[in-house]
């Protein structure tokens, strides 16, 4: 699961999901009304039998015009394109024929059948994916929440075990964020919170993992990466944070610094362990003067 690359606002997956709802709804209104034109022997609506209408639909306008690009990173986002456009084409053969009292063979009505239901359920799956979404995401830093973080954990983890893979779990805490809260207000803490956010999303793999531990904690997971690899991304992160200062409001910066700590798998240990081991590390980042990398030492 590439979380790092969850972007989409909230407002944005609403707004997606009642598209889809709606698309759903009305592609099976849809279906109904050319059943009824071919039943009823009535004229079959205009919108059936035009030219690409697969673009000129709510569904297709939304996803040629309005849909976020942010989307691009659900493969069932791409996959709407090609079958939402084959069953228009094949409602119209189907349609125009009716029409012209052509023979419709059996074999194309079930074909047409199935890309209408192909598309309804790719749409069904893609809403739920994007409500999964909604409820696995801090909806102001981005990270994931800790329910969805402890089943990723738990895959890594589990895959470690198997195949004897290194991982390295970070506790990430902003210094003196008490300080910015007391002093510029909680609004100014979470602008902090959003930079640092997406300072490290921006700095890690696809396939590393960052948390909404706490109000001002942040836990990272990187797979198949041991305690070198990982203080070269971490301190990488710390560097980059200590020298930007962060703007609250206009002509007002402050600067901010974080202390980390970290710890790596090794055989035998459980994950929580590993994060307590991180999360002691951090405690000497703080003892040692704060704005550093520590690991965990026995």
């Amino acid at each position: 699961m590439s979380v790092q690359t969850h972007s989409l606002s909230s407002s944005d997956v609403e707004s997606s999901v009642q598209v889809l709802d709606q698309a759903i709804q009305l592609h099976t209104e849809w279906l109904c009304t050319l059943h009824e034109s071919i039943i009823c022997r009535v004229p079959v609506p205009d919108d059936i039998i035009r030219e690409n209408a697969h673009r000129l639909c709510a569904l297709g306008r939304w996803y040629y015009s309005e849909a976020s690009e942010l989307l691009a990173e659900y493969p069932e986002f791409h996959e709407i394109e090609g079958i939402h456009r084959v069953m228009h084409d094949q409602a119209r053969d189907v349609a125009s024929r009716y029409q012209d009292e052509e023979l419709i063979s059996g074999e194309q009505y079930r074909t047409f059948i199935k890309s209408q239901q192909s598309l309804v359920g790719l749409l069904q799956n893609l809403k739920e994916k994007l409500l999964i979404s909604l409820h696995s995401f801090d909806d102001l830093t981005g990270a994931v929440r800790r329910e969805a973080f402890s089943v990723l954990a738990s895959n890594v983890h589990a895959e470690a075990e198997r195949n004897n893979d290194p991982y390295t779990v970070a506790m990430c805490d902003v210094d003196k964020f008490k300080g910015i809260n007391d002093t510029y207000g909680h609004l100014a803490g979470d602008k902090v919170l959003q930079v640092l956010a997406q300072q490290m999303i921006r700095h890690v793999r696809e396939m590393d993992c960052i948390c909404r531990y706490g109000g001002e904690e942040f836990l990272l997971l990187l797979p198949q990466t041991k305690l070198d690899g990982a203080q070269v991304v971490l301190e990488k992160i710390r560097a980059l944070l200590e020298k930007t200062p962060v703007e609250i409001e206009p002509g007002c910066t402050v600067s901010v610094t974080v202390s980390i700590g970290m710890a790596d798998w090794e055989p035998g240990l459980g994950f929580e362990q590993v994060v307590r081991q991180s999360d002691a590390a951090l405690y000497d980042a703080k003892g040692q003067g704060r704005n550093r990398v520590c690991q965990w030492t026995v």
